[in-house]
Parts: structure tokens; sequence; C-alpha cells
């Protein structure tokens, strides 16, 4: 289990000029939709943002699975057949 304290590398695209470049920055905490940046970006960098991670859907999913067989303590099997 990660520490939730732990520092952590991430490739973020920042924009040089025209174009919007990789770069490598040290995070905190963070909760899928806030990071604390440590390192690596100063005031006024902008950054390129995907609307939604592949991290953030599958634990929507999770819970999602989570919440419809909560209900169903009683029946074996604990969820939706497929």
């Amino acid at each position: 289990m990660s520490d939730v304290n732990e520092v952590k590398e991430r490739i973020v695209v920042v924009k040089d000029g025209d174009n919007f470049v990789p770069k490598l920055i040290k995070v905190g905490p963070s909760n899928f939709d806030y990071a604390e940046v440590l390192e690596g970006l100063k005031d006024g960098d902008e950054i390129q943002v995907t609307t939604i991670s592949r991290a953030k859907l599958a634990a929507e999913q999770m819970n999602e699975r989570m919440r419809s067989s909560s209900g169903l303590s009683g029946m074996s099997g604990g969820g939706r057949s497929r």
C-alpha cells in the first residue's frame, strides 16, 4: 500500500512557446482531481490536461460495482451476471 504523503514523479505536457513539451515533475498528495506540485512547474506554466484518466475511470467503475452489490448481501454470487 502506498503512503499518502509519498512523493511521485509524473510527466506533464507543458506549453513552451507555440508547442507543448513533456516535462518531469514531482507531486505530493493527490486525489484524481487535485495534486500538490512540489517541483518542476512554476507559477504561470500552462499545462495540457486530459479530461479523464484511466485510473479515475477504473475507480468510478469499481465504486459503481460496490454500490450495486451492497444491497445483495443475502444472495450468493454478490452481483449481476453478465
